[in-house]
């Protein structure tokens, strides 16, 4: 999360599974104010927390993921330490919504969103400004989609809210025959499906691959909607996967090189789940790609008919 003055807040887990809330000043530098031991502080008080995202909500930095096996959240404050007035001591847990929460995103009133996992079902959850839970957001603040016959699981990794307040999250399907698809569903702000996105408020998309996932959304101009995942053949490598919809949930042809989608290789390495769309312009935007074997890319992508990348820099 980029700061005004150039520092960049982050979260992340080590090797051993414990989070981290952490601090670099615009030099790249950890900053040793922040937190309690050089420039970070874990993500734990008294609690175990696995974190998968986080966003800022004006001075306070919201994680999300698993607090004692709950999905749960966490605030913090600008100096790295827990905002104790934010639902129980700088926690909440929701146990209606499952295990963890994958995504976040913060609403203009400042209420906060997530997608989470129960199960085999996919979740969606609101809380207050002040974590406390929203309970005129779905059923006592969580509403939740269910797979059909011949499907194992929902997931839902990436959200985003529109400026009308409606919610999009996209994610994947997974069928028994182990045929993962991109699955992208959108709310209206009380928490309900929005019948006129795709079918009842959803969309699957069914594309020429074995795994065709989805982690990450954006609403782009015209009233679109760019999804990124990865995409492969259970005999091939992972490829990038870029697709863009309009308002209504269709593919909109004019995009990419397959009529609504694109796909490239990263020099033959396999892409992980850590790919992650990091800051859009127009008509450009850059994607952060964490590739197996710890290599990690940021590019540039432009949305046209010809799919091209700019400025492709490899960190190992």
């Amino acid at each position: 999360m980029a700061q005004p003055n150039g520092d960049v807040i982050f979260v992340y887990k080590d090797k051993f599974g414990e989070s981290f809330i952490c601090k670099l000043n615009s030099a790249g530098a950890i900053d040793n104010t922040f937190g309690v031991a050089s420039g970070s502080n874990a993500i734990s008080s008294g609690n175990s927390f696995a974190v998968n995202d986080a966003v800022q909500s004006g001075n306070h930095f919201i994680s999300c993921g698993r607090i004692n096996l709950v999905a749960g959240i966490a605030s913090f404050s600008t100096t790295g330490f827990e905002v104790t007035s934010f639902g129980a001591s700088g926690y909440t847990t929701i146990p209606s919504a499952g295990s963890t929460f994958h995504c976040i995103e913060v609403q203009a009133d400042g209420k906060l969103v997530m997608g989470g996992e129960l199960s085999n079902f996919a979740t969606v959850s609101r809380v207050l400004p002040n974590g406390t839970i929203d309970t005129s957001f779905g059923t006592n603040g969580t509403m939740s989609l269910s797979p059909t016959v011949g499907q194992t699981y929902l997931k839902l990794f990436g959200i985003a809210i529109e400026s009308n307040g409606k919610i999009i999250l996209t994610g994947e399907k997974t069928y028994s025959n182990n045929i993962v698809r991109s699955y992208t569903v959108r709310l209206n702000s009380n928490g309900t499906l929005d019948a006129t996105f795709g079918t009842g408020g959803a969309v699957e998309l069914t594309l020429p691959y074995d795994f065709s996932g989805t982690n990450r959304v954006m609403p782009y101009t015209g009233n679109s909607y760019i999804l990124s995942g990865s995409a492969y053949m259970t005999s091939g490598s992972s490829d990038f996967l870029v697709i863009k919809l309009n308002s209504n949930g269709t593919y909109d042809a004019s995009f990419g090189a397959s009529s609504g989608y694109s796909t490239f290789n990263m020099q033959g390495h396999e892409l992980s789940e850590g790919l992650q769309t990091i800051r859009w312009t127009d008509p450009r935007w850059r994607l952060y790609i964490q590739l197996q074997h710890s290599n990690q890319y940021l590019c540039e992508y432009t949305p046209f008919k010809s799919q091209r990348l700019y400025g492709c820099k490899l960190w190992k």
